[in-house]
């Protein structure tokens, strides 16, 4: 790996495991399984699978932008837990992040990719350390006598 593709791994993980403990706020009817969960067979590893009342297993991939490869990532991703699960079981795949390009969403919609996208709040940034540019709020102003 590059230090830069090093620093963004990293990044990815301090999110990841933020969004893994605090799973629970966002998803609440989801409990967490794993962290950093392997595929038999495989040394590919999906960032974290939960499973919610109905027992639909959620496989996620969390990328600070969801470009191409955080979709392909994705797409295995979930394509490898349904052949590891079986055809019975109900498996999501679910693409998380802060920004997801615009190329991104209208493929996972047209072609019916069955992925659900999960926008990440902009505070999490803090925990991989990532610049995030959030629209500025607008304070009141308030005159101290």
């Amino acid at each position: 790996m590059s230090a830069l593709a090093d620093s963004e791994f990293e990044r990815e993980t301090g999110i990841r495991d933020l969004f893994a403990r605090r799973l629970e706020e966002f998803r609440p009817t989801e409990r967490l399984i794993d962290v950093e969960s392997p595929f038999r067979g495989s040394r590919r590893r999906a960032d974290l699978r939960s499973v919610d009342p109905e027992n639909v297993l959620r496989v996620y991939e969390v990328k600070i932008v969801a470009g191409y490869t955080g979709l392909g990532q994705a797409l295995v991703y979930t394509g490898m837990a349904r052949k590891e699960f079986g055809p019975d079981r109900d498996v999501r795949g679910v693409l998380a992040a802060f920004r997801f390009e615009p190329e991104i969403l209208h493929t996972i919609r047209t072609l019916n990719l069955g992925l659900e996208t999960l926008v990440l709040p902009p505070w999490f940034s803090r925990a991989g350390g990532v610049p995030i540019r959030c629209e500025p709020v607008k304070l009141p102003n308030f005159k101290i006598n």
